[in-house]
């Protein structure tokens, strides 16, 4: 074991070479199978992250309609202004779709555009850089009467988090666990899967294609690639009481790359992960629950307008869905046009063009629990802007559900 002197001195060559060569990368070892890869420059220059996980003293409801609970989920795409100064990838910049701020910002626009169509109570939102970039959504949103919440994440990566506007404040502090399992769970089947096809996984910021990043590919790197237990890098989870239920809200994003059979076991640890930590906060019988986000997997139970292209290789949505009992209810398993059953684009033949078809793949979703399933009376794919290279919108469409809460 390294003595914390040891430590000290690995941590100051790693300062030092920081204030030498602050726009380079750098690969030091620290140990048998563990490497620190770092843009050294900015992790030298990282403030402390604001912190907005915490509710107010006074909690209020500001929903406009008290009769009906509304909800978005919405991977609104790299929504950075600072440059990731946390991660590896600097966004904006040459790590992201925009490059420099004027045109983050203006994608700052355009995702309040589309929250603004949709005017949900309660807004989850997946690869957020921090609570300042959440301020400014909201500053965007004037008169909406939206509050921000995030708890910081762990995927260091690409800095990204998963937040959440809300007219309904929290009853409780947005909490996260950082629990790991071991991988493969053993009743994992992904070890016979096929690998996935060359034109699934495009270059990411290993091999110098970072510019290229595309659905399925931004998230986090393992710093320690000989590891055997995994955990879930980015989510949250609290609790608000909508006209006297209660109900706890979890926010997600999984492991990217829904055809990787190397990403499969470790994805399904995450559901096990997230399903372990809910079931030790409520049994559900008496409360009810609402899972959201991306989980860059598809559901068996729910074909999307892909078809066989999209079927699952993971067990992650069905060991999510487990959480409770009867199981959690997918709300695209309402939308009758399987057609219709698409949250992203994923542009296989790379031509910069929406084609429909195999392009379109559901890897968000909204999971609830019984108690809501049978509330819901609205539900659908918000399909609002269209997808090409160089838009200004997110590669995903925001889902909508509402709930008649009388």
């Amino acid at each position: 074991m390294a003595s914390r002197h040891g430590c000290s001195v690995v941590l100051a060559v790693i300062v030092l070479l920081s204030l030498l060569a602050p726009s380079t990368w750098a690969i030091r070892e620290l140990g048998p199978g563990l490497k620190l890869k770092a843009w050294l420059g900015n992790i030298a220059a990282a403030p402390v992250a604001p912190i907005c996980n915490r509710p107010p003293t006074v909690t209020e409801d500001r929903r406009i309609n008290k009769g009906n609970l509304s909800v978005l989920v919405y991977n609104a795409e790299w929504l950075f202004f600072k440059g990731a100064r946390r991660s590896f990838i600097p966004c904006p910049g040459r790590g992201c779709p925009w490059k420099d701020l004027s045109a983050a910002q203006e994608h700052f626009e355009h995702v309040a555009a589309a929250i603004r169509i949709a005017d949900a109570d309660i807004v989850h939102l997946s690869e957020v850089e921090s609570c300042d970039a959440l301020e400014r959504l909201v500053a965007l949103l004037p008169g909406m009467g939206y509050r921000y919440y995030l708890v910081q994440g762990r995927d260091v990566a690409t800095g990204q988090n998963v937040g959440l506007l809300t007219r309904v404040d929290p009853v409780r502090v947005l909490d996260r666990t950082e629990e790991r399992l071991p991988f493969p769970l053993p009743e994992s089947h992904c070890a016979a899967t096929k690998r996935p096809a060359e034109s699934d996984i495009l270059r990411g910021p290993e091999d110098g294609g970072v510019a290229d990043i595309q659905p399925h590919i931004a998230d986090e790197v393992d710093v320690d690639a000989t590891a055997t237990e995994y955990g879930l890098s980015k989510h949250y989870v609290t609790r608000i009481f909508v006209n006297n239920m209660s109900i706890w809200l979890a926010g997600v994003h999984f492991l990217a790359i829904p055809s990787d059979t190397d990403r499969c076991p470790k994805r399904e640890v995450q559901a096990a992960v997230l399903k372990k930590y809910l079931q030790k906060l409520s049994t559900f019988e008496k409360e009810e629950l609402i899972i959201m986000g991306d989980f860059n997997d598809f559901d068996h139970d729910v074909p999307d307008a892909s078809g066989p292209a999209d079927e699952p290789i993971s067990q992650a949505l069905a060991i999510v869905k487990s959480t409770t009992q009867p199981a959690l209810l997918n709300a695209a398993s309402l939308w009758a046009d399987p057609n219709v059953r698409y949250s992203n684009w994923f542009d296989r033949n790379r031509n910069c063009r929406d084609d429909g078809g195999d392009e379109h793949c559901l890897i968000d979703h909204a999971l609830v629990s019984k108690g809501l399933a049978s509330r819901i009376v609205a539900t659908k794919p918000m399909h609002i802007y269209k997808e090409f290279c160089g838009k200004m919108d997110s590669d995903h469409w925001p889902i909508y559900v509402e709930f008649d809460m009388t």
